[in-house]
């Protein structure tokens, strides 16, 4: 089997590599552009910012496959990532069969960006790929997206039980990355194994508790002894899970808002109030949405600078509810505060894979808004503001 999928590989590549060569050479501009995606300076990341705005702007005819050909060629592994990134924002068919040449390719961060693009995607005819390929993955960073790439095609019992055995396995950072996947993705076989992680006292503890509230089984709320000494991150969690089980979210919101404002609160409680209600914005509620934002500017500032990352969390899990949120702010102020928040949290998250989706959903729309209509000009000043 192994070898198998080796040939197939290496025949899809061969193809690539041919149609690569057939297209008009790239011009020296974007050459340069490709390059300078390799800076490693900090201090010139407005250069790499720029180039990168500039092969956005290009028609997809020109850029696809000049990028196409630094994933496949360039030597410098940085490169290969940003031109893969980008590339992903063209919606160019030839992208599908590049990302399964990508899969086990030997660029951590490439196998990486390969697996979230095919979790956004889900290709079933690969599944048994994946499978094979999370068995030989060994990098615990990698794993994640692996694993969401498998949770997109998990219609097959045998994917069901290796997406279950990775709830139990590795150290805690994947283990909460798995159990939100499969939160996220309202994989009720997989509640019973869940509760019982939400059952332990520990640092996955909230997390499966939001999980199941997720996936929408009620033992969300009664799992855990509301009077018992759990902590913060617990308690929050609680106070979030109605909401995501489709109860009222008004209530939910104001409560932990008002824990996050309070001035005796600890900076531990704080942010953990607003971590959960981030959790609630998600399901997604405006109410809670625009609470965080109030948060960012009101809180004290560990809850404030948690408000921040909450926002851009949400804006690159869910573009469209976050596109709608924001056409809903009346302009002035508290619109120019929006997009200034998302700004920095953008820059804190460095997910740029993630942004560059949130990016594509957003230029979307502005591309379908009505030449000179006020919903263009202000998604034009939001692709601005975020520097895309």
């Amino acid at each position: 089997m192994r070898h198998l999928i080796l040939f197939t590989l290496l025949i899809t590549v061969a193809g690539i590599r041919t149609a690569a060569s057939q297209t008009p050479p790239a011009t020296p501009a974007l050459e340069a552009a490709i390059t300078q995606l390799g800076t490693v300076d900090y201090g010139n990341s407005e250069a790499v910012d720029a180039a990168e705005q500039y092969i956005r702007r290009l028609p997809a005819a020109q850029a696809a496959p000049a990028l196409t050909t630094a994933v496949l060629s360039a030597a410098d592994q940085l490169v290969r990532s940003r031109a893969l990134v980008l590339l992903t924002g063209f919606n160019d068919p030839a992208t599908p069969a590049l990302m399964r040449t990508l899969m086990g390719d030997r660029s951590l961060r490439v196998r990486d960006l390969t697996y979230r693009w095919f979790a956004l995607h889900p290709d079933p005819s690969q599944a048994s790929t994946l499978l094979e390929l999370l068995q030989a993955e060994k990098s615990d960073t990698v794993r994640p997206a692996l694993v969401s790439a498998l949770a997109a095609v998990d219609t097959d019992p045998q994917i069901r039980r290796a997406l279950l055995d990775e709830i139990n396995r590795g150290p805690d950072f994947f283990r909460v990355a798995v159990i939100d996947t499969l939160g996220r993705r309202h994989a009720t076989y997989a509640a019973d194994a869940i509760a019982e992680i939400a059952k332990i006292e520990g640092p996955l503890q909230d997390d499966a508790v939001l999980a199941l509230a997720r996936i929408g089984d009620p033992r969300a709320t009664g799992i855990v002894a509301p009077a018992g000494d759990n902590g913060a991150d617990v308690r929050a969690a609680l106070l979030a899970a109605p909401c995501l089980l489709g109860g009222d979210c008004a209530t939910a919101t104001k409560t932990l808002t008002d824990v996050a404002l309070n001035a005796a609160t600890t900076p531990q409680n704080a942010q953990a109030a607003v971590t959960a209600l981030g959790a609630a914005a998600g399901k997604p509620d405006m109410g809670a949405t625009s609470a965080l934002l109030t948060l960012e500017s009101k809180a004290p500032p560990a809850a404030s600078d948690q408000a921040t990352v909450e926002l851009s969390i949400l804006a690159i899990r869910s573009p469209l509810p976050m596109l709608a949120w924001l056409d809903s702010l009346a302009d002035g102020p508290l619109r120019n505060a929006a997009l200034d928040v998302l700004g920095t949290g953008f820059e804190r998250l460095e997910e740029d894979f993630a942004e560059e989706q949130f990016y594509v959903a957003a230029h979307a729309a502005y591309v379908a808004a009505p030449q000179g209509s006020a919903a263009r000009t202000r998604l034009g000043a939001l692709l601005d503001a975020l520097g895309f």
